[in-house]
């Protein structure tokens, strides 16, 4: 009889044939910890409905009707894990319970109604020494369409991120295209005091290129919805009159970021030759119109050969993406600024905001 293998237990029966039969079953054994799991596809079901949780590593039930789902009691080993697929059938609006389960964080989940959409429960087997044996259970996905370009569904459970698809095909040319939204929500029931949304790449990290927004905004109505995000240049000029005739800049950059339906902007303008127009001094170009609901102040700085006596202010007025050039004397009144106020070599550094 041959020698136990590196001190091991000689196999039952260890003569070559033995040995041979031995070592097949322990590759049996071991191919089957990574075999695909057994799943029991219990049908359509209409009434409550009782299944044996031994029989399978996972089972798949497509509801027929809201029902009661209730697990077996049967001899299982201890965290011993079963899935259960719980799927709507073509009509929808199918409303389970499973009786017999303690639900983690006492989050119990509500389940998507859409027709084909389908919910995944995970139930772990609880021995509880001299107590009543639980099943654990949690919901660990949803919103999952059973076709690859099928319809959005949508979810409001209290998970600890509720989340929604929307407006179309969520599932063709990537995870989630241009045609879907996501929605992250705090959990209301568990012990989150806050969310964070962490934007990170395929290989988790966090230094992506942001929150993209549309190129054309897509307004929304609720105040409480950040809609747009935009920054650029645009190109900022001086007119006397309506006109600029001749005028020459040695410097003209102009910078802006719009946030939501406000615009924060920054000119900076050097005048190497005013040019020959007259009249009312103005900056135009401003990237976008402004709102039909007030007037918004810019305070500028000038300098150089600069005539003026008050201290300059500057007004995007309603419905226009000009700046009107004013100031303001030391008595209290006011007055526009003119061609007469600037000559070669005056600059104008302004900042201001205002609404769309």
């Amino acid at each position: 009889m041959p020698a136990p293998f590196r001190g091991e237990p000689a196999p039952p029966n260890a003569d070559t044939r033995g040995v041979a039969a031995w070592v097949t079953q322990q590759l049996a054994n071991i191919a089957s910890v990574f075999a695909t799991p057994v799943v029991k596809d219990h049908g359509t079901q209409s009434a409550n409905y009782s299944f044996d949780p031994n029989v399978a590593d996972a089972h798949l039930l497509t509801l027929g009707a809201s029902i009661t789902v209730t697990l077996v009691t049967v001899a299982i080993p201890d965290r011993t894990i079963v899935r259960l697929y719980l799927k709507q059938d073509g009509t929808g609006s199918r409303v389970p319970t499973i009786s017999g389960v303690t639900w983690v964080s006492g989050i119990t989940p509500t389940f998507q109604t859409a027709a084909g959409s389908l919910d995944i429960i995970e139930l772990t087997f609880r021995q509880t020494a001299g107590g009543t044996n639980t099943w654990l259970g949690r919901q660990i996905a949803k919103n999952i369409n059973a076709n690859t370009t099928g319809n959005a569904t949508t979810s409001t459970t209290a998970d600890k991120v509720g989340h929604s698809l929307t407006a179309g095909a969520h599932l063709s040319g990537g995870p989630f295209d241009g045609s879907a939204s996501v929605t992250l929500t705090t959990d209301a029931t568990a012990s989150n005091t806050a969310s964070t949304l962490v934007l990170r790449d395929a290989n988790s990290r966090t230094a992506l290129d942001g929150i993209q927004f549309p190129a054309t905004q897509s307004a929304s109505s609720d105040a409480n919805c950040l809609d747009d995000y935009e920054e650029g240049t645009f190109t900022a000029a001086m007119k006397f009159g309506g006109a600029s005739v001749g005028l020459t800049y040695s410097t003209q950059l102009a910078r802006y970021t719009k946030i939501g339906r406000t615009v924060f902007f920054y000119i900076t303008l050097f005048l190497s030759a005013k040019g020959s127009s007259t009249g009312a001094m103005s900056i135009t170009g401003l990237p976008f119109t402004g709102a039909n609901d007030g007037v918004y102040s810019v305070f500028p700085t000038l300098g150089g050969a600069l005539t003026l006596t008050g201290t300059p202010i500057g007004f995007v007025n309603p419905n226009s993406a000009t700046i009107t050039m004013d100031y303001l004397t030391g008595t209290g009144g006011e007055g526009g600024m003119t061609d007469a106020n600037a000559q070669n070599g005056t600059y104008f550094f302004l900042a201001g905001q205002y609404d769309v």
